[in-house]
């Protein structure tokens, strides 16, 4: 089966996916679910040896384009505009993920009474 094919990717790249999308070892291998530990993770950025379904998991969860784990280095994707935004002199990007954002927003919407009548 072509999902179990073995692939050598660059380990640079594949700690360039963990780390733009902000999260540990621990963490990606919780996400990446499975029989995947941390340790497992590790052992990809140092060897770039994993299947393609890990390498398919890796660009989901990653929220990475799986194309961009087949490039011999990182791209360089700096935002072209500086996101200077803060809360408390906090990034807001590190404060809070989407995830959170959308809980935080569907809870303010549905807290906030309606000014429509429903027609």
């Amino acid at each position: 089966m072509i999902d179990e094919m073995n692939l050598t990717l660059q380990p640079r790249v594949l700690r360039w996916a963990r780390e733009r999308a902000d999260l540990d070892a621990a963490a990606l291998a919780k996400k990446v679910g499975g029989s995947t530990t941390a340790e497992r993770v590790e052992e990809w950025e140092r060897t770039g040896k994993l299947t393609c379904t890990q390498a398919r998991k890796l660009a989901h969860v990653t929220h990475t384009p799986e194309g961009f784990l087949y490039l011999v280095e990182p791209p360089d994707d700096q935002l072209p505009i500086p996101d200077f935004r803060t809360v408390s002199n906090e990034p807001v990007r590190r404060l809070f993920k989407p995830e959170q954002f959308r809980q935080e927003y569907h809870r303010h919407q549905r807290a906030r009474p309606s000014n429509s009548c429903g027609c």
